[in-house]
């Protein structure tokens, strides 16, 4: 079982924080999981206000190996 969590969108940028992102949608998550050889079995979506202070998507995936 493999769990990743993370936030969620399209593009690559830094918050206010200074932190780099590549942002990826659930989709392309799951197909970057299915070509790593594990099948996606749950995922849980949100929107939310992170340490920076922004708000954004995010997605957690639960996957089988």
């Amino acid at each position: 079982m493999f769990f990743i969590g993370m936030k969620t969108g399209t593009g690559e940028g830094r918050d206010d924080l200074g932190r780099f992102y590549t942002y990826y949608t659930l989709e392309e998550l799951e197909d970057h999981l299915r070509t790593a050889g594990l099948t996606p079995a749950e995922n849980w979506t949100g929107y939310g206000k992170g340490l920076s202070g922004q708000y954004s998507g995010w997605a957690v995936i639960r996957a089988d190996g």
